[in-house]
């Protein structure tokens, strides 16, 4: 309730980096901004930009806006790479809350996997996985030893970090004799897929011919089946995330649809989710913040203190960190003792709180009175019982006072 009042907010904000494919600086970035006029009237804004620069600000960019009423605007600029932190604002004659008219962005961290590729130079598998990698951003290629990824064969398969994950392309078994009882599907097969992993996010296999399926002699959780064949399988007993794609390339189309590309570039991201740190680095209010720790960080019983928002609080120590409840917009660091772990933004994004417009005069009810527990100065009741519990304690002495000199007798 109250009155109606014009408003400009923001009720989106991303700062995105470009990349190029080897995973190299792309040369800046681009911020996009969703701006919504919530008057009746049309609204002209100036957006503003800045820095931090030293003990002051660099102003980045100014624009003038025209915003008609009751619209959306799509706003996009490029910014330098390296400005570390954006202070975004919109001023106007028609905005009554400040609130939602300032976002602070912090420039978006990469996050680029380091990608090891073991099969045979000349295979089919080596050409189709390099094919699709050139395609996706983000990536370093990496020796097996450093890698965060490896491609590979059966063949190269070795004990590996509990963090590094595997993608094993087939044939499983490379004998002879086991390529002759391998089966190949026709494009007409019924393939069965577990949507709800996120590898498989994506992907249909429509028209897909999946040749060189074998038997597999080790425990694993099926992604991908066909009857009862297994075709894409998460490996058990591990503590790796190995992923076995049970396939002959040679002897299939499936590099040639797009379900490949789908399901390298979701290998990728999940393996880049999973490594330490933050996966992004400016949120809403209210939204959860998920990121995951280093060995190093995650061992310990000492909780982790976050600060932010001119406060201080306490938070789980874990492989997995989650932090809830943010509803003030602010900066916000977590540290273990003197260490810093993460820092993030976190700003006010409601297009219902932002809407004014539409306030109206009312009566606003009482709130309901709870009762009270305890005693109440001004209530009458009170000193009653005051006054009972002081007859009470008189009586008790006075009754002691006679009784003393008859024990002292006897």
């Amino acid at each position: 309730m109250g009155e109606p009042q014009p408003n400009l907010a923001i009720t989106a904000a991303r700062w995105m980096m470009a990349a190029a494919s080897d995973g190299s600086d792309g040369g800046g970035g681009t911020v996009h901004l969703r701006l919504l006029n919530l008057g009746r009237a049309p609204a002209i804004a100036r957006l503003t930009a800045t820095t931090p620069d030293g003990e002051g600000t660099r102003t980045v960019l100014e624009r003038s806006l025209d915003l008609d009423a009751g619209a959306v605007l799509p706003f996009e600029a490029v910014v330098p790479a390296g400005l570390g932190q954006l202070d975004i604002r919109i001023d106007s004659d028609r905005d009554a809350l400040e609130l939602d008219s300032r976002v602070r962005l912090i420039e978006p961290i990469r996050r680029s996997v380091r990608v090891a590729v073991s099969l045979p130079a000349e295979s089919v598998g080596r050409k189709q996985v390099g094919r699709a990698l050139l395609a996706l951003a983000d990536w370093v290629p990496s020796g097996v030893g450093d890698a965060d990824l490896v491609i590979g064969g059966a063949e190269s398969e070795a004990d590996s970090p509990s963090d590094r994950w595997r993608l094993v392309i087939g044939p499983v078994d490379s004998s002879e004799a086991a390529r002759k009882r391998a089966v190949d599907l026709s494009d007409r097969s019924a393939f069965v897929l577990e949507k709800r992993h996120p590898l498989l996010e994506g992907v249909a296999l429509g028209g897909v011919i999946w040749g060189g399926v074998q038997e597999l002699d080790f425990d694993f959780t099926p992604l991908i089946t066909s009857g009862s064949r297994p075709l894409l399988v998460q490996g058990l007993g591990t503590s790796a995330n190995r992923f076995v794609l049970n396939i002959d390339l040679a002897r299939s189309n499936f590099t040639d649809t797009p379900d490949w590309p789908i399901l390298i570039s979701n290998l990728l991201e999940e393996c880049r989710d999973a490594r330490p740190g933050l996966r992004r680095v400016n949120y809403r209010v209210t939204e959860d913040v998920r990121f995951r720790l280093d060995e190093r960080a995650a061992e310990g019983d000492e909780l982790l203190r976050l600060e932010g928002a001119n406060r201080t609080r306490q938070v789980a120590r874990g492989r997995l960190v989650e932090i809830t409840g943010l509803a003030r917009p602010g900066l916000y660091t977590v540290h273990d003792d003197d260490r810093q772990l993460a820092r993030f933004a976190v700003n006010f994004q409601d297009v219902d709180e932002s809407t004014l417009v539409t306030l109206v005069a009312g009566d606003r009810p009482a709130v309901i009175s709870v009762p009270r527990v305890g005693f109440e100065a001004d209530s009458p009741y009170t000193w009653l019982i005051l006054l009972a519990i002081l007859a009470v304690i008189g009586l008790a002495m006075g009754n002691w006072q006679v009784l003393r000199p008859q024990l002292k007798t006897t």
